[in-house]
């Protein structure tokens, strides 16, 4: 068996249809839709896109690539279906397009939605099934490119893994055997958004810069001159609790002491580690049991050697 034809076998596109989504303008920019019997001709477009999809549902969770459910309203019950039904009746092209179009549409008309090339596929990967969205991050010019061919052969060697910006695949494959989840999604973003997952109703997980600039915004701002550290603390712990989802929420903080940078716990302020004012000069005490100084993330010393430092009887002396 030739290597095209294990390649094919493993994965397989029904339709692709590309549109470019512009803000601002009245009408979707339909490419066209590109059907097996395109990619079969061309092999190097068909690759380009297996390595994108392939990369992404192999991905280890994170905070960027997550496992979603859909939200409890009507809205994502709603979502769930469409995606469901693409599934199913998506191998004709008169609903594949018929369907493209309406999310083409919607996707332009969502709030705080980008400008970009939009790709919507339908595929069979290593025997599933997937629907796919993808918004590549493409230059002006070749976006030009696109809008004056009808092939993605002019710009199939942009289509790679790191342009793309968000992608959802419909359904979920857990990373553990070859089990699919009807009622979730995976969607990976380069960075994080609320609209992308509005866009599908998938449930509203926030990441942790939005966690960070919320609290920043309920308690700081230009009108207070200063804040307590235990408020901004006891916020962010209230706020990191409530996410179920791992890996958004780290429980690690950093505190920056005129460039010097702490990282801890949530859990260990007050207990391991204190942050206080001592004679006009803000202090950060650590109390632990060990030493491990590193540099470059290696460690500088043996792990058979303790490490340690000068017994002092007085703190308040180490303060000059």
């Amino acid at each position: 068996m030739s290597k095209r034809t294990r390649g094919a076998k493993r994965f397989r596109i029904i339709f692709t249809t590309v549109y470019i989504c512009e803000k601002g303008v009245t009408e979707e920019g339909l490419i066209a839709t590109f059907d097996g019997a395109y990619f079969a001709k061309n092999s190097k477009e068909r690759e380009a896109l297996e390595k994108c999809f392939a990369t992404i549902s192999h991905r280890a969770l994170s905070e960027r690539c997550l496992s979603l459910g859909f939200d409890q309203s009507a809205k994502g019950a709603k979502s769930s279906k469409k995606l469901g039904d693409l599934l199913k009746g998506g191998r004709s092209r008169s609903y594949w397009e018929n369907a493209t179009d309406n999310l083409a549409r919607k996707y332009r008309e969502e709030k705080q939605s980008r400008s970009g090339a939009i790709f919507f596929s339908l595929f069979v990967l290593e025997g599933i099934t997937y629907f796919a969205t993808v918004r590549f991050n493409f230059e002006s010019n070749v976006l030009q490119i696109m809008r004056k061919e009808s092939s993605l052969s002019a710009i199939s060697d942009v289509i790679v893994y790191r342009r793309v910006k968000k992608c959802l695949l419909y359904p979920y494959k857990e990373r553990l055997g070859n089990k699919r989840d009807y009622s979730r999604a995976l969607v990976y973003e380069s960075g994080p958004s609320r609209y992308f997952r509005r866009f599908f109703a998938l449930q509203a997980v926030p990441t942790s810069g939005m966690i960070a600039r919320d609290v920043r915004n309920k308690l700081t701002g230009p009108d207070v001159p200063a804040v307590q550290m235990e408020p901004l603390v006891t916020a962010l712990l209230k706020q990191v609790s409530q996410v179920t989802v791992p890996f958004v929420a780290p429980q690690t903080m950093t505190v920056d002491i005129d460039g010097l940078e702490i990282k801890f716990r949530l859990d260990e302020i007050g207990k391991k580690i204190y942050f206080c004012v001592f004679r006009g000069r803000k202090v950060g005490l650590v109390i632990g049991t060990s030493f491990a100084p590193k540099y470059g993330g290696e460690p500088l010393a043996h792990e058979a050697t303790k490490v340690e430092a000068v017994n002092v009887d007085d703190l308040n002396s180490l303060v000059k």
